[in-house]
């Protein structure tokens, strides 16, 4: 049962209940005249309720962006952000309803981790009636803003909405798979982190070898969780082959190693972490000099 239906079920059993208390205390047998109001319907769910609205329009073809709204991507494009941001800001002063303006807007915040501020605005996107190309992204993006501020439960609603309106993503997929994970849930991620390297072997990334790097270590975690150590060690395996400079996957195949009975290759793994956790500090020291 998913979200959207617990939720209704639970109003449904509510209702039955006040329904019951009305017949015990003598009131649904009264015949004084007096109209006993209907409980009122239950609050909307707002995820819900927009990916009903965006579910409406699917397959519509939409008007092309405005000619200030491709001077934003133009800027983007070209690596200059705060001019996007000065572009931006102008035409939300114009129109605070540009859902458009607002879900770039909103994706830069969220890229600069003000996880707060971008949930408010992919929230403000949602709640306008769709009217732009790919304005369901907006779901992805609050799930991602929920889950790195603890809303677990409504983090996985958006993404569920999300993949209802774009099934089969990779990265849906996988941030579903890391909700499993931070719930305690191995057996349901690790479908999930299949499910997104099959998809992303079929998606043009800019990235490949990191994303799949990526599912792959969390494919790891979760069969440690499962007590699966062999697959652990496979998945880790593949993990710092197609990043070799991620040092909490070289770690953690250390630890499997050594659980395994493979002090060997525990302590190669080991050096692979701090050659790369090293690398790692002069990296992000190097990029505070630059004021980065």
């Amino acid at each position: 049962m998913g979200p959207a239906a617990v939720h209704l079920s639970r109003w449904a059993a509510l209702g039955a209940g006040a329904g019951l208390l009305a017949l015990l205390a003598g009131g649904c047998g009264r015949n004084d005249g007096e109209t006993i109001a209907a409980p009122a319907p239950p609050p909307a769910d707002p995820i819900e309720a927009a990916r009903a609205r965006f579910a409406a329009v699917q397959g519509r073809t939409w008007p092309a962006p405005s000619i200030a709204m491709l001077q934003v991507r133009q800027a983007l494009t070209q690596g200059q952000k705060e001019r996007a941001q000065e572009l931006l800001a102008r035409i939300l002063a114009e129109n605070p309803a540009d859902g458009e303006a607002l879900l770039v807007q909103s994706d830069l915040l969220l890229q600069g981790a003000q996880f707060a501020s971008a949930r408010a605005g992919f929230e403000k996107v949602l709640a306008l009636e769709p009217a732009f190309a790919n304005g369901e992204y907006a779901f992805f993006a609050l799930g991602q803003c929920l889950a790195r501020l603890g809303e677990s439960e409504r983090a996985r609603a958006a993404l569920l909405a999300f993949d209802s309106l774009r099934p089969g993503g990779g990265d849906t997929a996988f941030y579903l798979g890391r909700l499993d994970i931070e719930e305690g849930d191995a057996a349901a991620a690790i479908p999930r982190f299949q499910q997104a390297l099959a998809a992303y072997a079929g998606e043009n990334r800019p990235t490949p070898a990191l994303d799949q790097a990526r599912v792959q270590a969390s494919l790891g975690e979760a069969y440690q969780m499962t007590g699966d150590l062999e697959a652990a060690r496979t998945a880790l395996a593949a993990s710092v082959e197609l990043n070799p400079r991620d040092p909490t996957a070289h770690y953690a195949l250390s630890r499997v190693l050594a659980r395994l009975g493979d002090p060997e290759g525990a302590a190669k793994a080991e050096a692979a972490f701090e050659q790369a956790r090293a690398a790692r500090a002069r990296a992000g020291a190097g990029r505070r000099e630059d004021g980065r």
